[in-house]
């Protein structure tokens, strides 16, 4: 059985995790399976959420961040949900269990933000997309299974630096369309034809927030290379520490291996 892992703590917050779970259970052809890692006899509240959300619960006990990582590659779990924090402040961008989850687990995670919208079915989910071979490769089938199985509109951003704009005629909106063409068939073959694309000019940092917050969406989506090394993943930190969406954070190696099954 392929599993998802719900990792939740011992508060109400693991209610979203587990709602977060359930919606993306479906995508993975995974079962959600929820775990908490016991710390001083906790576990009462992790329970009784699991038992109203009819999801399965495993009770670990030690170290929680390596107990997670431990859990988490095993071989039958193929994704990865966990809160991003307690309580929505902090130095870093999310919760310390988040960050050494994203990190280390060479599979999809999702990161479940401590005050998300309201729960609803996924009804748009947004992925920005840049020309890197490996994070496309990543994404394209997870994004070919959310279109087979959710009704949800893909949202493709892709964010032109300054100085770096294609060349164009006459009729900038009629080239802008069919450059946003060819780039969808291009990186997400499979794809194209099911995706709209939006395009802006600026920083990645300060660009892929404000696409956020435009499209609302109820997914967010980024392929990346697992490094948060100073000046690396600036992306991914600013959606960590702002985004009112889940963002699923898909592993792209060199060689692209994304945990989820073909049909």
């Amino acid at each position: 059985m392929a599993v998802l892992l719900a990792a939740i703590d011992d508060s109400a917050a693991a209610r979203p995790v587990l709602e977060t779970a359930a919606r993306l259970g479906p995508v993975f052809d995974a079962t959600p399976v929820a775990v908490h890692v016991a710390e001083d006899g906790s576990g009462a509240t992790a329970r009784a959420v699991c038992e109203a959300a009819h999801v399965p619960l495993r009770l670990r006990r030690g170290d929680v961040c390596t107990r997670l990582v431990e859990l988490a590659g095993a071989g039958e779990v193929v994704a990865v949900v966990a809160g991003a924090r307690r309580l929505p402040l902090g130095a870093t961008p999310a919760g310390h269990v988040a960050m050494r989850l994203i990190e280390e687990v060479g599979k999809p995670v999702v990161v479940v933000p401590p005050a998300p919208r309201a729960s609803r079915p996924l009804r748009r989910v947004l992925a920005p997309l840049d020309d890197d071979p490996a994070t496309c490769a990543a994404l394209r089938p997870l994004l070919a299974r959310l279109i087979e199985r959710t009704p949800a509109e893909i949202v493709v951003a892709h964010v032109f630096e300054p100085g770096r704009l294609p060349p164009y005629a006459d009729q900038p909106a009629h080239e802008t369309e069919a450059w946003a063409a060819q780039f969808v068939e291009r990186c997400l073959p499979g794809v194209d034809g099911k995706a709209r694309v939006e395009v802006r000019v600026g920083l990645a940092p300060d660009a892929v927030p404000a696409v956020v917050d435009d499209a609302d969406p109820d997914l967010v989506v980024v392929a990346w290379h697992q490094d948060l090394a100073a000046g690396r993943a600036r992306v991914v930190r600013t959606l960590l520490a702002r985004a009112g969406a889940p963002l699923l954070l898909v592993p792209a190696p060199a060689v692209a291996h994304p945990q989820v099954r073909s049909a």
